[in-house]
C-alpha cells in the first residue's frame, strides 16, 4: 500500500487548515468512487481493504497533525473543536469504524503530552 498522501504546509492560510468540511467530503468520496470502481473487480474485497487502510492512516495522519498545529503553532481552541467534530463525522462513516479505538487511544496520548508539555514545537 502506498502510504504518501497530502502534509499541511507552513503558511497560516493553507485551504487544508480550516476547511474540515472538505476531509469529511473527501473521505467518503474517496471511498465511494475507489468502491464504485473495484466493485465490477473479483478482488473487490482486497481493494477494498486497501482503500480502508489507506483512509485510515490518512485520518490519523492529517486529523493530528492539525490537533498539533492548533495547540502548540498556533492555539485555537475554537479551531480544535471543530476539528474534532470532523473526526467525530468521520468515525461514523461505517468503513471507518475500524479506527475508532486508535483515534481515541492516540487522542488521550495526546492529551497527556498536551498536559504534560510534551508536544514538540
Amino acid at each position: 500500500m502506498n502510504k504518501i498522501f497530502s502534509s499541511l504546509s507552513s503558511h497560516d492560510s493553507n485551504f487544508s487548515k480550516f476547511n474540515f468540511e472538505y476531509y469529511v467530503k473527501g473521505c467518503e468520496g474517496f471511498y465511494e468512487s475507489f468502491s464504485t470502481f473495484f466493485k465490477s473487480n473479483p478482488a473487490f474485497f482486497r481493494h477494498r481493504d486497501i482503500i480502508i487502510k489507506h483512509l485510515g492512516k490518512w485520518f490519523i495522519a492529517n486529523i493530528f497533525n492539525l490537533k498539533k498545529y492548533y495547540t502548540v503553532k498556533k492555539h485555537d481552541d475554537a479551531m480544535l473543536k471543530s476539528l474534532d467534530e470532523c473526526a467525530t463525522k468521520i468515525l461514523e462513516f461505517s468503513f471507518m469504524k475500524r479506527f475508532k479505538a486508535k483515534y481515541y487511544l492516540k487522542n488521550f496520548i495526546f492529551f497527556m503530552k498536551k498536559t504534560f508539555g510534551l508536544l514538540p514545537v
